[in-house]
């Protein structure tokens, strides 16, 4: 084995022999009748296929060939044939190879022999209305305005084509592909290259991978799937559907529908006037102006964007999620990330865990629901529900109900039209400048509310406060009118309103009326004082 390895890696160096090269042309012109097909078929070299008006096709072959001595280059060269066939409605041009010399071991065949190289460049003038097949291996292949469809396989290869019309359908591998300026629905698949597809006034179906995809100003749908490959596609006038994994997505001004499938690739969106259904794994998800509503599914990645026609849902996990400007309503669900939107014209369901959220500027009602996180509310137009532990809990500017619990975490609620029900451990709760029902329960709690109103047009706002082994204290409205029930324990009851004392009364137990009563103001605390005092009306 070490001989072996020794002899492989000294050959390299050893002086090669020099090489006799040959070269020699092919010419033939035909007339073709209307309606007839072009079949070409080639390998080894470069193939050109140019349209032009008229029926008259035209074939040139440039055939080089080398080898370490002249005969055998002649006789390789003399046995290359380029078989030019006309006739039932086709024309064929075809590149056939002799055999090559083979024989001798082993060791012959690595250091011995000719050493034959080859190619032959191919170069077809055609009629532009003759719908073209064309099939070739290991070279390049360049098509140009053959506009009567066009069907090309290349194996190893680079393909182009541009201006042509009708249908197309390209394959290749392991080289890039161009397609621009096709007047024709396109299919392409492409193996271990990249592809660009530009102008396009058709429908384009491509298949790829290992290579990165440029879709660019199609005017019908798109279908792209990629493997292990980066997909872009922008200006698509029809709906679009991208599907690929570990590359990046990009689709800008879809003028239809967008459906994105992408695992473990970021993804960006922009200018959809449609619907657009997004998801992906371990990456970012950006979006901007999208039309008619979003859908989002992302594992371990985070998701911001902003202006949305319709409806939002968004399901995510282990980072960030970002909404705003919505038309429409929000359902975000996030385990163990963050969430925050802002100018909502619908209502918004938020959910997650471990993870603050926030929300601003929300016309209709909102819903969130946090574990182990805070939560912030501002501005919400038609009533907030807060469930969350051990992190605070902020509700502000509310035109509507607002219910909060919290286990461990602060409670505070400001500038409510609506009421306030709200129920804590462990924690304070602070409630100020509400209108309607107050209905505050906690355990082992501070408990204070002040800012007090009764509701335009209402006569009665309930106020129901409890607490255990903390402070309670109520500023009540100057007008308030409300029948008192006021009890503690190991604790004492303090006022500084005038109260109408009925029955018997302690310094744990008051039962009265203050003004002209008639609304139930009830304080209760275990082993705790309760304060009561006059306020703002």
């Amino acid at each position: 084995m070490t001989r072996l390895v020794f002899l492989l890696a000294v050959w390299p160096m050893a002086a090669m022999p020099a090489r006799e090269e040959v070269a020699r042309e092919f010419a033939k012109t035909v007339t073709i009748s209307p309606g007839s097909r072009i079949s070409v078929e080639s390998r080894h070299g470069d193939v050109v296929v140019r349209g032009a008006p008229g029926n008259q096709a035209s074939v040139r072959a440039f055939i080089r060939v080398s080898a370490s001595e002249r005969p055998a280059a002649e006789q390789f060269a003399a046995g290359i044939v380029v078989d030019v066939t006309n006739g039932a409605g086709e024309l064929r041009v075809a590149v056939r190879y002799p055999q090559q010399p083979g024989g001798g071991s082993f060791w012959d065949r690595i250091f011995g022999g000719q050493h034959l190289g080859y190619s032959v460049r191919l170069e077809v003038m055609a009629p532009d209305t003759a719908p073209l097949t064309l099939r070739h291996a290991f070279g390049r292949v360049e098509v140009d305005e053959m506009k009567a469809g066009a069907a090309i396989t290349n194996d190893n290869g680079q393909v182009t084509v541009r201006k042509g019309r009708g249908s197309h359908r390209v394959e290749t591998s392991f080289g890039p592909m161009r397609l621009d300026r096709i007047a024709g629905d396109v299919s392409a698949v492409n193996n271990n290259g990249e592809v660009s597809i530009s102008d396009v006034a058709g429908n384009v179906t491509m298949r790829n991978k290992f290579g990165a995809t440029d879709l660019a100003r199609i005017s019908g749908t798109v279908d792209a799937q990629g493997d292990n490959s980066a997909v872009s596609a922008s200006d698509v006038g029809g709906r679009t559907n991208i599907v690929t994994s570990f590359g990046a997505v990009t689709a800008l001004r879809i003028r239809a529908d967008l459906v994105v499938k992408n695992d473990n690739g970021a993804v960006e969106i922009s200018d959809v006037l449609g619907r657009a259904d997004v998801t992906t794994k371990f990456a970012k998800v950006r979006f901007s102006n999208i039309g008619r509503g979003l859908t989002v599914r992302n594992d371990n990645g985070g998701v911001d964007g902003f202006k949305v026609g319709g409806n939002v849902m968004i399901t995510s996990s282990f980072a960030g999620v970002q909404a705003a400007e919505v038309q429409g309503d929000v359902n975000l669900q996030n385990d163990n990330g963050s969430i925050t939107v802002r100018d909502i014209k619908g209502s918004a369901q938020l959910q997650t865990k471990f993870a603050p959220i926030e929300a601003s500027d929300v016309r209709k009602s909102v819903s969130a629901t946090n574990e182990n996180g805070a939560v912030a509310l501002r501005g919400i137009e038609e009533g907030a529900t807060v469930r969350t532990k051990f992190g605070e809990a902020v509700v502000e500017r509310v035109n509507g109900k607002v219910d909060v619990s919290n286990d461990n975490g602060a409670i505070t609620v400001r500038q409510v039209k609506g009421g306030v029900s709200a129920s804590n451990k462990f924690s304070r709760v602070k409630v100020e400048d509400v209108s309607g029902t107050v209905d505050i329960s906690n355990d082992n709690g501070e408990v204070f509310a002040s800012g007090l109103r009764r509701t335009p047009g209402k006569s009665c706002e309930p106020i129901h406060l409890s607490t255990k082994f903390s402070s309670l204290r109520v500023q009540l409205p100057s007008d308030g009118d409300y029948d008192l029930t006021a009890s503690t324990h190991a604790g004492k009851i303090q006022s500084n309103v005038t109260i109408g004392v009925t029955g018997q009364v302690s310094a744990e137990r008051w039962n009265g009326k203050i003004g002209r009563g008639g609304c139930e103001l009830r304080l209760t605390n275990d082993n705790g004082n309760i304060e009561i005092s006059g306020g703002r009306s």
